[in-house]
């Protein structure tokens, strides 16, 4: 708990940190948007028991 309690103290009183962890949730913000994106956006693979995958 002391470890946590330091960390946001520490980001809280520096600007430098808060910075920093301000640019990496942005980074994982808009990693989630892509993955998302993708999986929305991306087909299945074909069905290997449908006729047309089988030809």
């Amino acid at each position: 708990m002391e470890y946590q309690r330091d960390l946001i103290t520490t980001a809280l009183t520096d600007h430098t940190a808060m910075d920093q962890l301000q640019h990496r949730h942005a980074e994982l913000d808009a990693q989630r948007a892509r993955q998302a994106t993708s999986a929305a956006t991306s087909t299945p693979p074909a069905d290997p028991t449908t006729p047309a995958a089988t030809a």
